[in-house]
């Protein structure tokens, strides 16, 4: 089921619900866990434990059905925003920027 976007929302698409744990990778550092809440094939939703500055570029990764087996998908993006959302911790708005070529498929079968 898609979400409707708020009036402010700057989003292009509509996104559609998407409950996966993801890592996020920012530089060399080690990842940071993160659970996915959304996604369209331009911007992804997601909860992390730490704030990210806007702007900042990173790439995240989760794990879903590509056909009969499991699948990474993998995506670069730059975040749009961060603010803390209570005990839930800091809801994050990703702009994609990049998909990779093999999880486009991927993608758009969420999307369905």
């Amino acid at each position: 089921m898609s979400q409707k976007n708020a009036p402010d929302e700057k989003r292009c698409e509509p996104r559609k619900s998407l409950r996966k744990r993801a890592q996020v990778r920012v530089g060399n550092v080690p990842p940071m866990e993160a659970i996915t809440t959304d996604i369209s094939l331009n911007g992804l939703g997601l909860f992390l434990p730490k704030p990210l500055p806007s702007g900042l570029l990173c790439v995240i990764s989760f794990q879903t059905l590509k056909g009969n087996a499991v699948g990474t998908v993998m995506v670069k993006g730059r975040v749009a925003r961060c603010t803390l959302n209570g005990m839930d911790g800091y809801r994050t708005g990703i702009q994609i920027t990049q998909i990779h070529p093999e999880s486009v498929p991927m993608v758009r079968a969420l999307l369905q």
